[in-house]
C-alpha cells in the first residue's frame, strides 16, 4: 500500500514536496483536534459524568484515550488503502462500502455493513437521553411533577425531526457529520474546560464563547479546507476558549449563581461578638 502511495501525484494530499513539513503539522493537528472536541459532547461527557468512584473514572480515562488513538489510526489507514485500491474520485462515504467489496465476499461485506449501520444508530440513544435529561431537568424548577414526563414525548419528537431530516437532507455525507461533531465541540467543549478549572463563567461571555465557536466553525467550513481541516476544527475551539477565560472568575464554589451566595450559611449559635445567637 505504501509503494502504491508514493506513485500517486503530490496534490492527492501526501506529505511530499517542499510544503511537507507544514502540511504535516497542520494535518496532525487539524486531526488531534477531533481528540479535543469531545469535551463539548454531551452524550461523552455525561459518561464521565456518572462514574461512581476514581477507580471506575480512572478506568474511564484510560479507555477514552485508547479508543480515540485507535479509531484515528484506522481512519488513517482507512484512508491510505482507499487512495492505493479505490478510485480517486471515491467519495468520502463511499470508502468504507469500497474496501469491504474489494477485500470481503460479498455476504461478509454486506454483514460489515449491517454491523456499521447497527453501531451508527446504537450512538444516536446517548443523544436521545443527554436530550431527555436536559428536558427534565430544565423543567424541573417550575414544574416538579412534570419533570419526568415531558422527557418522553420529547423523545419520541425528536426521534420523528432525526427520520425527517434524515429523508428530506439531501446527500448526506461523512463531511456533515464531522461537521456536527465539530460544532458541538467548539460550542460547548471551552465552556466545560474553563469550567472544570473552578471558574464561573458570566452569562454574556456564556453565550459570546458558545456563538464564537459555532459561528466560525461554520464559517470555516464554508471556506476552502485546509490540510486537516485545522482552520475549522482548532481556530473557533481556541477562540471560544479564549472568550470563556477572559470573561470568568475564580470562585470558591463555582456553581453557586453569585457573589452573595458565596459566604457560608449563618449556623445558629452564638456569636464571637455578642454571645447572642443569631
Amino acid at each position: 500500500m505504501w509503494l502504491r502511495l508514493t506513485d500517486l501525484p503530490v496534490d492527492v494530499g501526501l506529505w511530499t514536496g517542499e510544503q511537507a513539513a507544514i502540511l504535516a503539522v497542520t494535518f496532525v493537528l487539524g486531526t488531534l483536534m477531533l481528540g479535543i472536541v469531545p469535551f463539548g459532547q454531551p452524550q461523552v461527557v455525561s459518561q464521565f459524568m456518572v462514574s461512581t468512584d476514581a477507580t471506575q473514572l480512572q478506568a474511564a480515562r484510560r479507555t477514552a484515550l485508547l479508543w480515540v488513538l485507535l479509531v484515528l489510526g484506522a481512519m488513517l489507514v482507512c484512508g491510505w488503502a482507499a487512495r492505493s485500491l479505490l478510485p480517486f474520485a471515491t467519495t468520502l462515504q463511499d470508502v468504507f462500502p469500497g474496501l469491504l467489496q474489494q477485500s470481503l465476499p460479498e455476504w461478509l461485506a454486506a454483514a460489515a455493513m449491517a454491523i456499521l449501520l447497527v453501531c451508527a444508530f446504537s450512538a444516536l440513544d446517548g443523544l436521545l437521553l443527554v436530550m431527555a435529561a436536559a428536558v427534565s431537568v430544565d423543567l424541573k424548577a417550575e414544574r416538579v411533577h412534570l419533570s419526568l414526563d415531558w422527557p418522553k414525548p420529547a423523545v419520541v419528537l425528536a426521534g420523528a425531526l432525526l427520520a425527517a431530516v434524515a429523508l428530506t437532507v439531501p446527500e448526506p455525507s461523512f463531511e456533515r457529520l464531522l461537521l456536527s461533531w465539530t460544532l458541538l465541540g467548539s460550542a460547548f467543549g471551552p465552556l466545560l474546560l474553563v469550567r472544570l478549572t473552578g471558574k464561573r463563567v458570566r452569562p454574556g461571555s456564556t453565550m459570546g464563547s458558545m456563538w464564537a465557536g459555532f459561528a466560525l466553525t461554520l464559517l470555516l467550513h464554508l471556506l476552502p479546507d485546509a490540510p486537516g481541516d485545522f482552520l475549522e476544527r482548532a481556530l473557533p475551539f481556541v477562540a471560544a476558549l479564549g472568550i470563556a477565560l477572559t470573561g470568568g472568575e475564580r470562585r470558591r464554589d463555582p456553581d453557586r449563581a453569585d457573589r452573595s451566595q458565596q459566604g457560608a450559611s449563618p449556623v445558629p449559635g452564638p456569636t464571637a461578638e455578642t454571645g447572642v445567637d443569631k
